[in-house]
């Protein structure tokens, strides 16, 4: 397929299912049906989930800091007074999973441990959000050894963590090339063509936004792998102009800098890691 940029298919995004949004001091909310939300967290950025059934409400993602979630929970209550009864997790990063205490101790029941879950644990957890929010749950790996995507039929909603993030470059370390292009071909496959794509971070999606966030990765990585043949160093590597360009293909929000040059010289040397072992 044409590699597309990301910032031109966002066009097509979605403005028939994105029913409302409001911004707020942390957060912006933003409304897919009257089951099923999703409240960005300003500071860490995090996507947080909400989806509601008659038995209380799932929390996806909640990041930390106390003030704001403070807030977070004020918001949520505006929502629904229903209680929020469990939380899960795409995955155990501190920004996904930092408010899980403080929902505890608000009486949620946490889904996922800190690190890695037991199949047993993650088999409860399946049933528990399949029974009780028609919410499947599958397991992956490629941004870390246990990703979770989570597909919420009714509103037609899939979160799907940091797998793809729609504010930064791909972060497929876990899983490698390959953990990546099997859970990206999971998360094309599920729902239909209208389904709406949560990130970790960044803008709700279509499926055309994570093929071309797809189809660039792999432009990426085609071209780090050919200049690390070429014995290239990484500070010659950052000086590349396609690379500087393939980069910029993941810059939706056009923001002046993308990344900071250390996190950019990072994502260099973790991918010369990736396509040396393959």
């Amino acid at each position: 397929m044409k590699t597309v940029k990301l910032m031109l298919v966002l066009a097509l995004l979605l403005p028939s299912v994105i029913l409302s949004k409001q911004k707020d001091e942390q957060f912006e909310l933003t409304k897919f049906d009257d089951t099923s939300y999703v409240l960005i967290g300003k500071e860490y950025g995090t996507n947080v989930g909400v989806i509601m059934s008659d038995n209380g409400i799932l929390l996806i993602d909640p990041m930390p800091g106390e003030k704001a979630l403070d807030e977070l929970h004020s918001l949520i209550r505006d929502i629904s007074v229903l209680p929020i009864s469990y939380v899960a997790n795409t995955h155990s990063h501190e920004d996904h999973i930092g408010g899980n205490e403080y929902f505890n101790s608000k009486g949620a029941t946490i889904l996922d441990g800190v690190n890695e879950a037991p199949a047993s644990a993650s088999g409860i957890k399946k049933m528990i959000l399949r029974k009780e929010f028609g919410v499947d749950v599958v397991q992956e790996k490629s941004h870390t050894s246990q990703d979770y995507l989570y597909f919420h039929s009714a509103s037609n909603v899939l979160f799907v963590g940091d797998v793809f993030d729609n504010s930064w470059h791909p972060t497929f370390y876990a899983g490698g090339i390959k953990g990546f292009t099997e859970t990206i071909d999971k998360i094309l496959s599920i729902g239909n063509q209208n389904t709406v794509i949560v990130p970790g971070h960044g803008t709700p999606a279509n499926k055309e936004v994570v093929k071309a966030f797809y189809e660039n990765t792999i432009v990426w990585l085609k071209r780090v792998s050919e200049l690390n043949k070429e014995k290239l160093s990484v500070d010659q590597i950052m000086k590349d102009d396609q690379i500087n360009e393939i980069l910029q293909r993941f810059n939706t929000e056009n923001r002046p800098t993308f990344i900071p040059s250390k996190a950019f010289r990072r994502f260099i040397e973790r991918t010369v890691s990736i396509v040396s072992s393959n």
